[in-house]
């Protein structure tokens, strides 16, 4: 899903919606999205629960797993909500005080599987919320939101010129690393948590730089 993002926005980029490819392209999409329908239940099982947010016919176990992943987010995020007024000024940062780090091993027992609760309660301490404008809110406050979107704006209006400005012989690269972080943005790995986006952008931005 996210490489087919991907391609599709440097497809668009580079101009070749306009050329007889985008009638290849669509009735491979459709042959390979018929074919994919049709052998999803024969396919590996990482790629079924890839696909497991789709309405397809996917193993049973892969199912419940992903549906158990998410669960395990919805409920970290309902518990974590409550505590945003909270953190709205001045944020939460990463440090672990001493009164989370004493609740949080009163709840795990030795050589003891975790409960569901306690990994919550454990990833939100750490500050892994799995949630981009949780991590953002949580850890920095309404401040660290205001410099996080100057930061995006910025770095597109950046490779916005650079796109339509930039050095022609290196077109096709631009286009590449516009494709990559507009796909990112719209399709975030794992909902945009802030310590991995923040890396990741601000490399392929430094990238794009002429």
């Amino acid at each position: 899903m996210y490489l087919g993002l991907m391609f599709g926005l440097q497809f668009y980029l580079e101009g070749l919606h306009r050329t007889k490819l985008v009638a290849i392209f669509t009735g491979l999409g459709i042959v390979l999205a018929v074919l994919l329908v049709l052998l999803t239940p024969s396919l590996p099982l990482t790629i079924q629960r890839a696909l497991a947010f789709l309405p397809l016919q996917i193993d049973q176990q892969v199912q419940q797993t992903a549906d158990q992943s998410l669960e395990w987010r919805l409920e970290m995020w309902r518990a974590v909500l409550p505590q945003v007024p909270q953190y709205l000024l001045v944020g939460k940062g990463y440090a672990v005080s001493s009164l989370d780090f004493n609740l949080l091993t009163e709840t795990m027992r030795p050589f003891a599987p975790l409960p569901a609760s306690s990994k919550n309660q454990f990833f939100a301490i750490a500050g892994a919320y799995h949630n981009g404008p949780l991590s953002v809110v949580m850890t920095f406050g309404l401040w660290g939101v205001i410099t996080w979107v100057w930061f995006l704006a910025a770095g597109f209006w950046v490779l916005y010129r650079n796109y339509r400005y930039g050095i022609r012989r290196c077109k096709k690269q631009t286009c590449f690393v516009c494709g990559f972080c507009f796909a990112h943005r719209l399709f975030p790995h794992d909902i945009g948590q802030i310590d991995m986006d923040v890396t990741m952008f601000g490399g392929w931005l430094a990238l794009a730089l002429p």
